[in-house]
């Protein structure tokens, strides 16, 4: 990646990180204070992204504050950030709580840790992506695991199939923002 694109990413993934606040909260304050409140962010958020695609007055709002944060593929389309709203709604709602909290923090913590040091050290490229930054993703996913006391072999499974989604998120064509809650939370609930 060049230094242009890495300087547009960096603002990405401080942003995503940041994302880890829902998990948080639900750690902090319980599954049913939060879920009101995530579905009225995660809503209005989703609810401005489809105006922001249809009306060109919101939209020139919009690019002239957080142009240098979208990416190409989303100025017609959902941006990453409302799937992961919705990826908020979906497993505060459908999963544990336990589960909820880690299937969001992998989102929110793993995916940039991925991306940047794949951007940064990465070689070996797979699927639009690099190995360096899948195992990175990998290595993230199962600290967070060990923090709330999964087996290990629960935690080895649970990563490898959350950074295999990662990795083909593109391939696929469904957003990792998306696809890794979902796939973590079956998978824990499976293991």
């Amino acid at each position: 990646m060049d230094d242009l694109s890495l300087i547009k990413e960096i603002p990405r993934k401080i942003i995503h990180l940041s994302t880890s606040f829902f998990a948080l909260m639900l750690y902090c304050f319980g599954r049913d204070f939060c879920i009101p409140y995530f579905v009225l962010i995660c809503f209005s958020f989703i609810l401005f992204d489809l105006i922001r695609q249809k009306n060109q007055k919101l939209k020139s709002v919009y690019n002239s504050f957080f142009l240098f944060l979208t990416r190409d593929s989303e100025d017609d389309n959902f941006t990453g950030a409302s799937y992961l709203c919705l990826s908020v709604i979906i497993v505060s709602l459908c999963f544990d709580e336990k589960i909820a909290i880690v299937s969001l923090l992998i989102m929110s913590v793993s995916d940039p840790f991925a991306a940047l040091l794949g951007s940064c050290f990465g070689d070996f490229k797979l699927y639009q992506k690099t190995l360096e930054g899948t195992i990175a993703f990998f290595v993230v996913s199962c600290l967070i695991m060990m923090y709330f006391d999964f087996s290990y072999s629960v935690i080895v499974t649970v990563a490898l199939f959350c950074s295999v989604a990662e990795l083909l998120s593109n391939k696929i064509g469904v957003d990792d923002n998306l696809l890794v809650p979902i796939v973590s939370s079956c998978a824990l609930v499976f293991l």
